[in-house]
């Protein structure tokens, strides 16, 4: 039974079928009194358990009827803890009280930009791109590939996920942690109760717009909470005695010139999906290899690239004319402004 539950265990599917498929024809000729039934039985049995699991489904979680959506600003947010608040005793007999059905809030937060919003400029960069000075003049880019280690041999240009590029200390050691990094901030227990009572503002008016109920009628449950957030922001000030202080190290002033001085050299882009991995490009190179992809050599009018052609003669307005009639006339899709 051991050498079964290896051995099966190892296969594919594909041979498993296979195996299956022979079992049942072995087993409809052998007779019962064959010794070594139990094991045939027992293979198939073990086949059969691994390749056909049935399906679970699981259930669809409703979404949550009324949601108070909270701006993270810093931690402070965290320790009041306003879905522990909203569920406290005091409100719930309030809400009793209220002819309408009203649904305690679930809250969800709105986190605050992750540290690529600052750090990649290679949608920036192609926005500002002048194609036509470009062409006449590559050297307008900035190149400092000659003589750096950093170079790739391939291309001749520097294209490289080496962080050792960055002089700055304190800006490599931000970029190791990823561009999906957030940067807390210091915490401010003023500044969390002024997020969250944006929040608990929107989610009354949004359940009241919903329900048609009075908001004058939520008076008393918003009086609570707000009594309530601040004997929590008075006990956490009391008890907490130190509080870590987090410094936004990207608005370091030496730190924020580091930053400022890659990105005028280089393209800052993500590199890999999966693991957050960032990569430094020679602006020219980037630029120049745009070009090509496009077809664009010597002249702008003229492309070698089957897939873009430059379009000289008609007005925006008039090729957008011309995509609407033609969505219009051959598949009856009419476009809105919006889309145009």
């Amino acid at each position: 039974m051991n050498f079964l539950r290896v051995t099966i265990t190892s296969l594919n599917k594909s041979s498993l079928k296979s195996i299956a498929s022979l079992l049942i024809d072995k087993l409809n000729v052998l007779p019962v009194s064959f010794p070594y039934m139990q094991w045939y039985i027992a293979a198939q049995d073990a086949i059969e358990s691994k390749i056909y699991k049935p399906k679970t489904v699981k259930p669809k979680r409703k979404p949550p009827e009324n949601i108070c959506k909270v701006y993270f600003h810093n931690k402070a947010i965290e320790l009041i803890n306003l879905p522990y608040i909203l569920h406290d005793s005091e409100l719930e007999t309030v809400v009793k009280s209220f002819n309408h059905d009203f649904v305690t809030p679930t809250v969800v937060y709105d986190l605050t930009n992750p540290i690529r919003s600052n750090n990649f400029n290679f949608k920036s960069f192609v926005s500002s791109i002048n194609v036509e000075e470009l062409i006449s003049n590559p050297e307008l880019l900035p190149c400092h590939c000659s003589n750096s280690p950093y170079v790739d041999k391939d291309h001749g240009h520097i294209l490289t996920g080496n962080l050792q590029l960055v002089k700055c200390n304190k800006l490599r050691k931000i970029l190791t942690k990823g561009p999906k990094y957030r940067e807390p901030k210091p915490v401010n227990f003023e500044k969390a109760k002024e997020h969250i009572m944006k929040g608990i503002d929107s989610c009354i008016s949004s359940w009241c717009n919903k329900t048609g109920a009075n908001p004058h009628m939520l008076v008393e449950w918003k009086t609570k909470v707000i009594a309530l957030i601040d004997k929590r922001i008075q006990t956490l000030k009391t008890n907490i005695k130190n509080i870590n202080v987090s410094n936004n190290s990207l608005k370091n002033e030496s730190v924020e010139k580091a930053l400022k001085d890659l990105q005028q050299n280089f393209i800052i882009a993500p590199i890999d999906k999966a693991n957050g991995n960032i990569v430094f490009i020679c602006k020219r190179f980037y630029a120049l290899t745009l070009l090509k992809e496009l077809g664009i050599d010597n002249d702008i009018t003229s492309t070698t690239n089957d897939t873009y052609k430059m379009e000289n003669v008609k007005s925006t307005d008039e090729i957008i004319r011309e995509h609407s009639n033609y969505l219009q006339g051959k598949f009856n899709i009419t476009i809105n402004t919006d889309n145009k």
